[in-house]
């Protein structure tokens, strides 16, 4: 794998644990956010807010996972793309609350965080291009096209 691949997945990695890290540590802050969307029911926050959390974990620990990393890749890439919806539902309904998404220390209005969500989004979507699983070592590399030269 390219020394930028594996630069850019270690970037999603820190990205995804100090999300959810900094999340934990502001939890009430972030069940208060979910509330203050107005998307379900009190009773269900506290759930969305753990779910949320425990994603951003577990997708962090499959790209440090050969086997997995292409699919943590491509569940990561719908992650962030249910936080660029989130956001710009966020944006519609005028709430200007900040976001929680990297806890009490880094707040960022619902339009900076679209834009944040749709980049890493993106960023998901060119490596898990460039990440395949290998036929002969069962293990990930960079995906590589040889030429075939005709004798």
């Amino acid at each position: 794998m390219s020394v930028v691949i594996k630069t850019l997945i270690f970037a999603l990695f820190a990205i995804l644990v100090v999300s959810a890290s900094l999340k934990v540590s502001s939890f009430t802050q972030l069940e208060d956010v979910i509330w203050r969307s107005n998307l379900m029911p009190y009773a269900l926050v506290r759930v969305a807010a753990v779910i949320v959390v425990s994603m951003e974990f577990a997708v962090a620990a499959g790209l440090l996972i050969p086997r997995i990393r292409r699919f943590a890749l491509l569940t990561a890439q719908y992650l962030f793309l249910f936080f660029f919806a989130y956001s710009l539902w966020r944006v519609q309904q005028k709430i200007t609350a900040p976001c929680n998404c990297f806890g009490a220390i880094f707040l960022m209005p619902p339009w900076a965080t679209a834009l944040l969500d749709l980049i890493l989004a993106s960023a998901c979507f060119f490596l898990s291009d460039k990440v395949n699983m290998s036929p002969r070592s069962n293990t990930l590399s960079v995906q590589s096209n040889p030429i075939q030269v005709k004798e």
